[in-house]
């Protein structure tokens, strides 16, 4: 069966910060990744996480280990 995955189980301070980088190191070649970086910093924990989606992260990467 599928588990269900609550916003707990989520390390959201890393995710947030490797999003940070992931869009940071684009900023010296494309100013416009600013922007993206700017919504990195202000996004909510799903768009964290939609965000990591759509760049292709692994997220069981961020899965809390209790």
């Amino acid at each position: 069966m599928y588990e269900t995955i609550k916003a707990g189980d989520i390390d959201f301070d890393r995710l947030r910060d490797d999003l940070m980088d992931h869009y940071g190191t684009a900023t010296g070649f494309f100013p416009m990744a600013f922007m993206d970086v700017s919504k990195v910093q202000d996004a909510s924990a799903q768009e964290l996480v939609d965000m990591a989606e759509d760049a292709g992260f692994d997220m069981r990467k961020y899965l809390r280990r209790w």
